[in-house]
């Protein structure tokens, strides 16, 4: 992903390929405190250019408290 500039994380996509349409990705967040927090993802948007696929790349989760 480097050469889209530097919103990537060291280039450690998690990749879901070959999904079909209504699947569903679930993921467990651990949080280190209880409470209400903010909620922040970098994923990869769709190329116009690109074969039609359900995929797409999560680069991060960050888990913010809210204060």
């Amino acid at each position: 992903m480097t050469g889209f500039g530097t919103q990537w994380s060291n280039d450690a996509h998690l990749w879901w390929i070959e999904a079909k349409p209504g699947e569903k990705l679930e993921l467990a967040l651990p949080v280190a405190n209880a409470g209400e927090h903010k909620l922040a993802i970098v994923i990869t948007g769709a190329n116009e250019n690109a074969v039609k696929a359900y995929m797409f790349g999560l680069d991060y989760v960050k888990l913010v408290e809210a204060k």
